[in-house]
């Protein structure tokens, strides 16, 4: 991989990771957050808040996408001249250290939470029975239907924001055929995916849900072939770059997960390659290496801060301890506050036990983070 591919992978890791702890801390959900088409008769303030909120807030949602893009290529890197059974091997044989043993650990921790404090409020009633809590133990988006009234009821692990992981094994897992489909016949494969992914007929399942076998094989496909990711999206991001914000402008504004469903698959097509494109001009523009701490504890991060330790759980308790401090968030300064500091406490308590189990059981931190 070119260098400065890999430094732009690099740079946009943490930010990206930021974006899920924002989305996850729902500020949309604050009793001061306006939509966007129930501005009028509301304050510059509430405008200014529902707006920024809303546009951040969906376009957290990208973020999963572009880790989803990023894993097909850097797995399928070496692959394109051909495909052989020793390199699959080599290649799960990697994923089991760096996905398949950190996303068990880390639901244990939360399967033994749920034992000793009692179970979420959201456990699937119809879960399997103990292979459920890695695969189906928590159930959302119930009774939501898409524009064509297919179900988008979704399925999650025992930590929830671990479903990116789960959903990443099963396509390391059926890697051989992603590889077969692409290397022979790569524009009916992804033309066939685009659609299915980007009419939104095809909304979720476990493992093989469209997002994951969409971007994933689109990532693969540039390795397949030979060709820089990266580089291709910085050469396009003239391309992507107005077309994201179009689209970034039309689902900030119609604000609905349901209605625009298309809009916001389309937002993250586009916005996929847009960030990698940024991410890359960002790198060569200013000749800068992002200090090592943060993509190295990206992961580390992204599984900890939803991940329940007894009954104390990061992202829950460091937003409410700022709302608990500074008053409720029904006011500009208070909801404002809120909103960047409460990802950013979250982030700064995951970065600093993975900065102590560095130091004194790096052992103990290589199995949680996969060697990361």
């Amino acid at each position: 991989m070119n260098p400065l591919s890999s430094k732009a992978i690099d740079w946009v890791r943490f930010p990206l990771v930021m974006l899920v702890l924002i989305m996850h801390c729902h500020p949309e959900d604050y009793a001061y957050c306006i939509p966007v088409l129930d501005f009028p008769g509301h304050s510059f303030g509430e405008m200014l808040y529902g707006f920024v909120v809303y546009a951040i807030t969906w376009f957290g949602f990208a973020t999963v996408p572009v880790f989803f893009l990023i894993s097909g290529y850097l797995f399928f890197i070496g692959s394109e001249e051909q495909w052989s059974w020793d390199y699959y091997r080599a290649k799960l044989k990697r994923r089991i250290r760096t996905l398949l043993i950190p996303f068990i650990l880390f639901n244990l921790i939360a399967v033994i939470s749920a034992f000793i404090c009692g179970a979420p409020s959201w456990r699937n009633q119809d879960m399997i029975p103990i292979l459920g809590y890695f695969w189906n133990s928590t159930t959302f988006c119930v009774n939501m239907h898409n524009w064509y009234g297919l179900d988008m009821q979704l399925y999650y692990p025992e930590i929830i924001a671990l479903w990116y992981v789960r959903d990443l094994i099963f396509m390391c897992i059926i890697s051989p055929v992603v590889w077969y489909f692409i290397k022979k016949h790569p524009k009916a494969t992804l033309s066939i995916l685009t659609l299915i992914y980007l009419s939104g007929l095809w909304i979720g399942a476990n493992g093989y849900n469209s997002q994951a076998i969409m971007f994933f094989s689109l990532g693969a496909s540039f390795s397949i072939h030979g060709k820089d990711l990266v580089q291709w999206s910085y050469r396009h991001l003239w391309k992507f770059l107005p077309a994201t914000l179009m689209l970034w402008l039309i689902v900030t504004i119609w604000n609905s997960f349901t209605d625009a469903q298309q809009f916001n698959h389309a937002l993250y097509y586009t916005g996929s390659f847009a960030v990698l494109g940024l991410a890359a001009l960002w790198t060569e523009k200013s000749g800068k290496t992002v200090m090592p701490l943060f993509p190295n504890s990206s992961f580390f991060i992204f599984a900890l801060h939803m991940c329940p330790i007894g009954s104390f759980c990061a992202l829950a308790f460091f937003p409410q301890s700022l709302i608990n401090i500074i008053g409720t968030p029904d006011n500009f300064w208070n909801a404002t506050i809120t909103f960047i500091l409460g990802p950013w406490l979250v982030a700064a308590f995951c970065m600093a036990i993975y900065v102590v189990l560095k130091k004194i059981c790096p052992t103990l931190l290589s199995l949680f983070t996969g060697g990361r």
